[in-house]
């Protein structure tokens, strides 16, 4: 089987278990960054620029509960391949109504082909 093939069961998957678990529509979240920089220091930055992706928020395991990069009220995400963007650390993601600083990502892949992607993020005010 193809990797384009395993990352489309993948985001399949993503999409059914988060309509199972909602409201039985897939969640849509929104990868939220900052837009393009424009003149010398100080940059001006541009509007926000967003980006779709199918996700599923999931529950934190015992080791990640034991962390010290864990604060109450993050969130992990398990974000489909379909993403439009990849993720990235620095990012603001919208779910659900609540907007997140995202803390880290990492991308699950193999031959080169992205499955998914994990992200951690906190909730925007909070401090780091």
């Amino acid at each position: 089987m193809s990797g384009a093939k395993i990352a489309a069961e993948v985001t399949a998957g993503i999409r059914a278990a988060s309509a199972e678990v909602g409201n039985g529509k897939p969640l849509r979240i929104t990868i939220l960054r900052d837009g393009p920089r424009t003149g010398q220091y100080p940059f001006t930055v541009g509007p926000d620029q967003s980006f779709e992706a199918s996700a599923v928020q999931t529950e934190r395991s015992t080791q990640d509960r034991a962390s010290s990069a864990i604060r109450l009220g993050d969130v992990k995400l398990l974000v489909a391949a379909d993403a439009e963007v990849e993720p990235q650390t620095g990012d603001r993601v919208r779910v659900a109504g609540r907007v997140y600083g995202v803390e880290s990502v990492k991308a699950y892949a193999s031959g080169g082909v992205v499955r998914y992607y994990t992200v951690q993020a906190r909730e925007a005010g909070q401090d780091a």
